[in-house]
């Protein structure tokens, strides 16, 4: 949420120079796999306006898990 771009491309240089398929011969089809899912997220995360819209979406089910949380403790507190 609080990174910045600096922070963003470093995470993302350095996950993606460990999990290049080329640096995991041995295990290339879950390289592959992870090589992809970081490269979405850099792409999700370097784009200011997608950047934010995730950002408010992970709000909202941080608010929303907190609320469940509240009223399961009042149900346990209840018992």
């Amino acid at each position: 949420e609080d990174a910045t771009d600096k922070e963003i491309r470093k995470a993302y240089r350095k996950m993606s120079l460990k999990w290049h398929p080329d640096k995991n011969p041995n295990n290339k089809e879950r390289a592959e796999e992870m090589f992809d899912k970081i490269n979405k997220a850099y792409k999700l995360l370097s784009d200011e306006k997608q950047k934010a819209d995730y950002d408010a979406k992970l709000q909202v089910a941080k608010e929303r898990e907190a609320k469940w949380a509240a009223a399961n403790a009042e149900i346990r507190a209840m018992r």
